[in-house]
């Protein structure tokens, strides 16, 4: 039994292991997948997946914290959820969702993760803010984003480079209260 579990209607946060390792390969590795977050954009080793996985989870609580998500109901993996960048003297973080298993796309497992460890960083962290980057093409992203609450602060026209074009980013903020 995990000690850590942040649980909602759909899905339940726990602490990233190295047993997700066979999906999360593959999860990098997928154009579509890979093409949103704004990752890595070479292929990925199980190797070097494995020293990414094994260091995430080394360095864990120092700047960033991320959690797997879980189907409640078939307890399959669905993706990782992420506050990076967390800052504790301006009390800010930023928030990176990657929902890998794409037979869970579009059943609101991105909207609640990220509610959930949104709620964890402003009770447990003591948060003010969270922010998040998102491609102005992920529209599925940006809408998940405002239907938490996040309000669009600014765009960096031409900021990412994908796919033989240009793409702008549109950040995101969420204040807590």
């Amino acid at each position: 039994m995990d000690f850590f579990n942040y649980q909602g209607d759909k899905c339940r946060l726990r602490p990233i292991k190295m047993e997700d390792l066979e999906h999360s390969v593959v999860w990098r590795n997928d154009p579509e997948v890979r093409d949103n977050i704004q990752g890595f954009r070479y292929p990925v080793s199980e190797e070097m997946e494995s020293k990414w996985l094994k260091s995430f989870i080394e360095t864990s609580g120092t700047d960033r914290a991320g959690f797997a998500i879980e189907d409640v109901v078939d307890e399959v993996l669905v993706g990782f959820v992420f506050l990076n960048n967390i800052d504790l003297i301006n009390r800010q973080a930023k928030l990176g969702t990657v929902l890998g298993n794409r037979a869970k796309w579009g059943h609101g497992f991105g909207t609640e993760s990220s509610k959930l460890i949104c709620d964890y960083g402003f009770k447990m962290l003591g948060l003010h803010r969270i922010w998040v980057e998102i491609l102005s093409d992920n529209k599925a992203s940006i809408r998940m984003c405002e239907k938490i609450g996040f309000v669009q602060e600014g765009v960096m026209k031409d900021h990412f480079f994908n796919n033989n074009a240009f793409h702008d980013v549109v950040f995101m903020g969420l204040i807590n209260g």
